[in-house]
């Protein structure tokens, strides 16, 4: 079945997650993959190709079809894009933030520890497992000097 794909309504976008399709361009090209996420106000595509995300912007599709149902399964997106960090044990993790907060106060940083987050300068949450990718805040500048902060402490 083809879809033209300006004609599709909001609430029709959800049938075609995680499915296998084929979308055809205004430029005449065609790219197929899984759906892996839609934007629902520009209506653009995620596409799965072969373990790489593809972006599609809906502007620049015509149509779409979602090919036949088969018995080939979807893949399992969060086994695909799952970092590949080695499971730390609780008495490492542990050290880690001993450690963590001894570098943040010999950079002059205040924290503290509230239950398992550390929250830095008042406004950085680290959480376990306390490197420069599990740390929280709505202030981008912030964030940033901290990680690069962080991983400057795991190199030496």
């Amino acid at each position: 079945m083809d879809v033209k794909w300006s004609g599709v309504h909001v609430t029709f976008l959800k049938q075609f997650l995680n499915k296998k399709i084929i979308i055809s361009l205004f430029d005449k090209s065609e790219i197929g993959g899984w759906v892996y996420t839609i934007d629902v106000l520009t209506k653009s595509v995620v596409l799965l190709q072969e373990q790489r995300l593809t972006f599609v912007h809906g502007h620049a599709i015509e149509c779409v079809v979602i090919c036949e149902e088969t018995d080939v399964k979807p893949p399992i997106f969060e086994e695909i894009f799952k970092e590949n960090q080695p499971l730390l044990k609780k008495y490492e993790i542990e050290d880690r933030k001993i450690r963590l907060c001894r570098w943040f106060e010999t950079n002059m940083l205040p924290v503290k520890v509230l239950d398992e987050k550390l929250v830095v300068a008042g406004s950085v949450e680290v959480l376990p497992p306390y490197n420069e990718h599990s740390c929280v805040t709505s202030n981008q500048i912030i964030l940033t000097r901290i990680q690069k902060l962080i991983s400057q402490m795991t190199n030496t």
